[in-house]
């Protein structure tokens, strides 16, 4: 949700809760993956519920052709990382 546009993605990154997360004022938190229900909530009235990501009913049809995709594919699950105050101000216009 999040991710779908650059001011979407600015905004959340610059959270107080976030930003606390990045500069390690969140003892026992190391990402947002936890973190993203308790945002989302600071502006959207959200009923609590079980994470879903949509996958789960995709599941079977994963374990049976990611073998083959990873052979095929082998740098398909290459990650790029990038600094957090690089990332905003690359997405923030308004950013010095």
């Amino acid at each position: 949700f999040f991710q779908w546009n650059p001011e979407i993605m600015v905004s959340f990154l610059k959270d107080p809760l976030i930003r606390d997360l990045v500069n390690n004022r969140l003892p026992g938190y190391v990402s947002t993956w936890t973190l993203k229900a308790h945002v989302y909530r600071n502006y959207f009235k959200l009923d609590e519920r079980t994470k879903y990501t949509g996958f789960e009913k995709l599941m079977h049809l994963d374990k049976k052709f990611r073998p083959i995709l990873e052979k095929r594919y082998a740098d398909s699950d290459a990650e790029v990382q990038i600094d957090y105050f690089e990332l905003v101000k690359l997405l923030d216009f308004n950013c010095p």
